[in-house]
């Protein structure tokens, strides 16, 4: 179930990629990439080691939390169910 409302997450982390217009062509490839990722954390087909990506996620929230609330909230949103299964 947890694994579902990450996908989920992801998901809308996209969709408020695609909406939010405000955001530079690097932000956004930036946050595509890091999704990405974390879709393949979540399928168990990445190397890297999770630490590292829940620290990005952190960093992120803070990054756009003042210019891009909706965008820092469904990060932080990903970031909670992530600690939430133990990740």
């Amino acid at each position: 179930m947890s694994h579902e409302r990450i996908q989920a997450q992801l998901q809308q982390l996209k969709e408020e990629l695609d909406r939010d217009s405000t955001l530079n062509d690097q932000q956004r490839e930036e946050l595509v990439a890091l999704a990405e990722k974390l879709e393949l954390m979540m399928s168990g087909e990445l190397d890297r080691p999770e630490q590292e990506l829940l620290e990005r996620l952190e960093q992120e929230v803070v990054l756009y939390e003042q210019e891009h609330p909706v965008l820092a909230n469904v990060i932080d949103n990903v970031l909670n169910l992530l600690h939430s299964i133990g990740i």
